[in-house]
């Protein structure tokens, strides 16, 4: 495989092989493709948070493996990580999800900048966003400060976009770059509450599509009620899924669509409106963050 063919694919919040705009614009782009996540030090989240990455990482290892890929982990900053790795591999792409973060964007334009400037192709694609926020302003030309009017105006638009099917084999390189071992990525892994906790934590793609499956099929008839009771398992626990990418948000929306199309019982209307604003309420949060980045440090 020709150096200049291969791409880099780096996976950020969209630890996932199925609906992963990403890794199929890299496939679609031809020749070798090479998965990579960066683990940053310190990783800033709490001990829980590390363990459910870590075995997301190892889920996500397990899925590109079947697909003839696997995945490569670095440890270190990504704006000097990413230029050793594509010196490494003869790169000439690097593709990305594309990050609303205040501070992430600000990282992100860096090292696009700087990779540019010595060639590399590089592009961020809207992966874990239904809409992007940019695109969405009120009659004014402003960005909305109020949940509702944003409600409607998303519905008004036209309907997220459909999962994309997962390339069924992704390209390998010549000669992959060495990686981190799983196991030894998260110094809490050996803790004693955590061997305690990991039976009950079903990681991965597979873990979130249990998750939609069991919540679309039995709690969300009550969810516009339950959600609120904290002494009921009324919730869909999707977050630490959506959280790391394991299932994209447009997976959820459309499960959930469909849903409503075969069962249009008033009540199971209105439950799955009741979750699919939810969803939203998701989107307002990286709307707030990517239109008033202020509100990171001060009041809004």
């Amino acid at each position: 495989m020709a150096p200049k063919d291969l791409t880099l694919v780096w996976l950020r919040r969209n630890l996932r092989v199925e609906d992963n705009r990403v890794l199929k614009a890299a496939a679609d782009r031809g020749g070798a493709v090479v998965p990579i996540f960066i683990w940053e030090e310190p990783a800033g989240p709490g001990a829980a948070s590390r363990s459910w990455l870590c075995r997301s990482l190892k889920d996500l290892g397990r899925d590109l493996r079947t697909r003839g890929s696997r995945l490569i982990v670095r440890k270190g900053d990504a704006s000097k990580v990413l230029p050793g790795l594509i010196k490494e591999t003869g790169a000439r792409a690097v593709l990305w999800d594309k990050s609303f973060e205040p501070v992430q964007r600000t990282i992100d334009a860096l090292i696009q900048n700087k990779l540019a400037r010595s060639g590399i192709f590089c592009d961020a694609l809207n992966d874990s966003l239904l809409f992007d926020p940019a695109r969405i302003l009120n009659k004014q030309g402003t960005p909305f400060k109020v949940f509702t009017p944003f409600w409607n105006h998303c519905l008004s638009l036209e309907e997220p976009s459909q999962p994309v099917k997962s390339p069924a084999k992704l390209s390998a390189p010549s000669r992959w770059p060495q990686s981190e071992e799983f196991g030894k990525l998260n110094s809490e892994r050996g803790a004693k509450w955590v061997s305690k906790m990991e039976p009950f934590w079903i990681s991965g793609a597979r873990g979130a599509a249990a998750a939609l499956r069991k919540f679309l099929d039995g709690k969300i008839e009550h969810y516009p009620v339950d959600r609120d009771r904290p002494s009921v398992d009324g919730t869909s626990k999707l977050s630490p899924f959506l959280h790391v990418g394991a299932i994209s948000v447009r997976q959820v929306w459309h499960q959930t669509r469909k849903r409503m199309a075969s069962d249009r019982r008033p009540g199971a209307v209105r439950s799955s409106e009741a979750f699919l604003r939810q969803i939203v309420w998701r989107e307002f949060a990286h709307y707030f963050l990517f239109h008033f980045p202020e509100m990171v440090s001060k009041p809004f």
